[in-house]
């Protein structure tokens, strides 16, 4: 999915680890096989007051084996 500067320019926090967001992703349909078909439609930053990431990687873990999706 590709991101347009301005918002990368807006949110510039975002492109380092440690940042969270609520984004609304749609899907728009294309044949144009170069395109994505991925639009980021709003992005809302979020911070968490604390976060454990070694459980958020286990509980991806446990959803990749379980779903059989590769994530």
């Amino acid at each position: 999915m590709l991101v347009d500067s301005t918002t990368v320019k807006a949110h510039p926090k975002l492109l380092v680890g440690g940042v969270w967001c609520i984004a609304d992703v749609e899907y728009d349909f294309n044949e144009d096989k170069t395109t994505t078909p991925w639009i980021l439609a709003t992005l809302k930053p979020i911070q968490l007051s604390h976060f454990d990431f070694d459980s958020y990687i286990e509980a991806r873990r446990q959803y990749r084996r379980l779903s059989g999706s590769i994530c």
